[in-house]
Formats: structure tokens, sequence, C-alpha cells
């Protein structure tokens, strides 16, 4: 049994696990097969669920309704990370054939990777556990993309923004450090070591503009933060007190502080809101926006997202393209669908570039 793997729930879990919309009669009478009983299909659902609850379950009955009415995994941001180091792709191999072992071994993890191209794609699945969820909604299988691409100072790695990429890639430095003596330095995109709010939200301005060959159309989805500073003049110091007096203590007062604010809409970007957000020390860590590809006349309409995950330091940055409305007229769009695999790797990349850019720009000579 893997580490944090449930196998069993009580009868009152599994009568309002069959109970649910999702749990058809048809699928009871399988479940009550496979204990030699036939039903018939005019008992009521609830009897049924009150009965089978009732009998002695194994791990196949829970496997059966996890898979039928369990948690999906979302669609996850991406994110990247440079790992700066002279590393060739025989030494990483070695490197990840040596993080897989770790991995498997200390997490129960299932690692996979193998070559294509001058890239390598490597596979990581995994069981995420939220108990917070009722039993048959616990335990959540998933899998981590990652990809590893050549620059000229090292790799390049594409993945999921979690805590399972974090994971690999601090166990996938160690590995690289042990094996070739080497220091690798790991470098993503982040204002973490730039606290000017200003600076923070003039990031996202530039960003979703620096996008080669993409057009903004508007922004309709921005998220502030204002950062919590020390309570200052908690004490009134008396300019007049003799050395060794205690200084006076102000009449306490109610404070009022906001520390978010987000505003959605149309021409959020200019909104005089925003901008009086800003004036107030607020800052952007989280932009949603619409764009079309300039080269087309009939382009497509894209729904772009960028944040920092957290906000207070403005790191681990990621991204995600939310979905894509197609051309029908113009000025006229469909509604939202997923965007095909191409487009959205192609649009990803594109981001990529556009932040980087924008961050050396930004914080050149700072």
């Amino acid at each position: 049994m893997k580490i944090g793997s449930l196998y069993y729930a009580s009868d009152k879990a599994m009568f309002d696990a069959l109970t649910q919309r999702k749990v058809t009669v048809a699928h009871l009478r399988e479940l009550f097969l496979s204990r030699g009983i036939i039903i018939s299909p005019d008992t009521d659902k609830e009897e049924l669920a009150k009965q089978f609850s009732s009998f002695f379950h194994d791990y196949a009955d829970f496997q059966k309704l996890s898979i039928l009415i369990g948690a999906h995994s979302a669609r996850e941001r991406t994110t990247n990370i440079d790992l700066k180091a002279s590393l060739d792709k025989e030494k990483l191999l070695n490197s990840l054939q040596s993080t897989k072992e770790l991995l498997e071994d200390q997490h129960q993890d299932g690692v996979e990777f193998w070559v294509q191209g001058d890239a390598i794609m490597c596979t990581v699945s995994y069981t995420k556990t939220d108990y917070g969820q009722s039993e048959f909604r616990q335990v959540i299988q998933k899998e981590a993309h990652i990809k590893f691409e050549p620059t000229s100072s090292g790799w390049k790695v594409t993945g999921p923004m979690n805590d399972k990429f974090k994971v690999v890639s601090a166990a996938l430095q160690s590995q690289i450090e042990t094996l070739t003596d080497e220091k690798v330095e790991i470098v993503d995109i982040s204002l973490s070591a730039y606290p000017d709010s200003g600076l923070r939200s003039q990031f996202f301005r530039k960003l979703i503009h620096a996008l080669p060959k993409m057009r903004v159309v508007d922004v309709i989805d921005v998220a502030t933060y204002n950062p919590v500073k020390d309570v200052e003049d908690i004490l009134e110091e008396d300019d007049d007190f003799l050395d060794g007096e205690e200084p006076k203590v102000k009449e306490s007062k109610a404070i009022t502080r906001i520390t978010k604010a987000q505003l959605r809409g149309q021409g959020v970007l200019e909104s005089e809101q925003l901008l009086g957000l800003e004036d107030n020390g607020f800052y952007i860590w989280k932009i949603l926006w619409h764009a079309v590809d300039e080269n087309q006349i009939d382009s497509d309409m894209y729904i772009l997202e960028s944040q920092f995950g957290k906000q207070a330091d403005c790191s681990d940055f990621s991204y995600i393209v939310k979905g894509v409305m197609r051309y029908q007229s113009a000025g006229e769009y469909g509604g939202r669908v997923k965007a095909n695999p191409v487009d959205e790797e192609r649009i990803k990349k594109l981001i990529v570039r556009a932040a980087e850019s924008t961050l050396s720009s930004l914080t050149k000579g700072k």
C-alpha cells in the first residue's frame, strides 16, 4: 500500500457515495452482482444504497467508487526554471535516473523519462491526498509532465506549478551536484528582490504587450496585493521626555487595512479604481487578458493568465492558456473552449519569453 493511500470507508461514507447523482442504478446493479445478488430495476435507489452500505467492503469496492465519483485533477498552471550548469545530455540522464530511484524509494512515485529530439521528457505519477474531502474524494491520482530543453547556459525546465515540481527540481539539483561535483544554480522568474510596488505592477503591464505577434484586446481581471507593513507610531514619543521616561501610549484606534483587491470587467488595467489602488501601495500579482494573433485577420481570441503564486514575495511565477473563443465574424466570437495543444504550447513559450525579457528590462542596473 502506498504512503497516503486510503483503503477503507465507513458505512455512512459508503451510503453517501452510493446516493450521489453520478452513481446510477446500473452501477449499483454491478456492485450487487459482484456479491452474487440480482436486484430489481424497480427497487428504490436509496434502499439499495442502504443495503449495500451495510455489507462488508473491501479495497476493490473502494477503488470502483473512487474512480466513479472521486476528485479529478484540475488543469494546472505552468512554470519554468533554468538550471545553470555545464551539463550535457548524458550527465542529465544519469542525474534523472538517480532522481527516479530517490523519488520511487522515498515518495513511492512512478517516474519515467525519455529522449525526444534535443529535449528530455519526464512523467512523474504520484498520489495527492486531501483529508479535507470526503473519503472517496481524498485520493487524487496525478501526473506531472516535465520537459528539459538545452540552453546556452544549461537546461530550461518546464513543468506544472505545484509542490511535486518543486520536490523533483530540488531532488534533481541535489543529484546533479552529487554526481558531477558541480554547483547548480536555479534561476526563475521572480521579483522577490525588488519590493517596489510600482515596478511589480509595471512587470505585468509590460508583460502582456511583450508577447511577439500577439495583440492585447482587453484586460478583464486584475488581482492586487498591498503588503502588510509594521504598524507605526503605536507609541507616541514626546520630544521633551527625559531620559529613562516611558513614552506615552497613543489612544487605541481601530486599524483598517485592506491587503487584497480584485477587479473584473472591461478596460480594468486603465480604470480609475486600479490606478487609485496602485497610488495607495497596491501592486498587481495576477492578470487575465484577451489577445489575438496579429498575423491573422480572422484570429481567434485567446484568454491568457499569468501570476505570482506567492503574492507577498512575487515569486512562483506561472501562466496558463485558459481557453480560446473561436472567430465567427468581425467583432464576434463564440464561447470559450479549450485551445488545441499546438497553439497552447506556442503561446506558453511566448509568455515565457515575454516574462524573461520584461524582467530583464525592468531590473537591469538595479
